[in-house]
């Protein structure tokens, strides 16, 4: 936008330019008419030499009139000129940025591309964190549990044991019983043996 903003003010200073030195050269011409017409009126009214005199300096102006018409056309041929240039650079320029205008949309359009692409990776992993998430905290739960039956079953076992060496104990104390009554009954029969011998 702001080129073409320059590029309109220079094609209206170009076209101000142009229009300016037209007038101007109206402005000459018609002075120039004047001159003719002025120099008409003297030489009907003037005397010869007047006349002659008059038609020099009149010469003289037109010269000078039409010097100065040449160089405000020749000023307006090269500022046409410089116009027609600033105008070639400003269009060159125009194409360069809307070229560039181009690549940057193309920019625009892949980045808003892998943008969507990676909120939708974004939202992907998103979903797949709050799975991993639920089984984690599924795991961690049954994790729990089975540390809770460890436990118990560790307690469950410790008990095991502990009945194990009572028993163990016990029987340990029924078998000493056991021999001892054993060898209470084996010492009372020798006894009877012995007194039986002696009474015969």
């Amino acid at each position: 936008m702001v080129i073409l903003q320059e590029l309109l003010s220079t094609l209206l200073q170009a076209s101000e330019k142009s229009w300016k030195g037209q007038l101007n050269e109206e402005k000459l011409k018609g002075e120039l008419r004047a001159l003719k017409n002025q120099l008409y009126t003297c030489s009907q009214s003037y005397s010869k030499d007047s006349v002659t005199r008059i038609l020099m300096e009149m010469e003289d102006q037109k010269q000078t009139y039409e010097q100065k018409a040449r160089e405000a056309v020749q000023k307006l041929l090269e500022e046409k000129l410089q116009a027609e240039q600033e105008l070639q650079v400003t269009q060159r320029t125009l194409t360069v940025t809307e070229n560039n205008c181009t690549l940057w949309k193309e920019h625009y359009d892949t980045l808003k591309a892998d943008w969507s692409e990676t909120v939708s990776r974004h939202t992907e992993l998103e979903n797949k964190l709050y799975v991993l998430q639920n089984e984690l905290q599924w795991a961690d739960t049954q994790n729990d549990q089975l540390q809770q039956a460890l436990h118990n079953l560790e307690r469950e076992r410790t008990d095991l044991y502990s009945r194990i060496e009572a028993l163990q104990l016990d029987n340990k104390l029924k078998m000493e019983r056991v021999s001892a009554m054993e060898g209470t009954v084996f010492a009372k029969g020798s006894t009877g043996s012995v007194m039986s011998e002696v009474t015969q």
